[in-house]
């Protein structure tokens, strides 16, 4: 899954594009899917006149999600955090 949002360009200063969305199935995995995806998507974006794609990883995913990402030209740009909370 994939989108962009115009209304934020202007905010952010550039046109970009998120990566939302990339899973494999294990029994799928190491076959060149996800990065064949990653590569559609890009070349989607390019079309689109964006600028720049953006994708968020756990960098201790066991899958060797963020080994595939780098590989593919991405680099690291921020680090975020997430908050939970039970619902009571």
């Amino acid at each position: 899954m994939a989108a962009a949002f115009p209304h934020d360009f202007q905010d952010k200063g550039r046109r970009e594009a998120w990566i939302e969305g990339l899973g494999t199935l294990r029994s799928h995995r190491k076959r060149g899917i996800a990065s064949a995806l990653v590569t559609l998507a890009m070349k989607k974006f390019a079309g689109s006149d964006l600028e720049f794609a953006i994708l968020g990883v756990d960098s201790e995913n066991p899958t060797g999600a963020y080994g595939l990402h780098e590989s593919l030209g991405f680099v690291h740009d921020r680090r975020s955090i997430a908050f939970i909370k039970q619902i009571q």
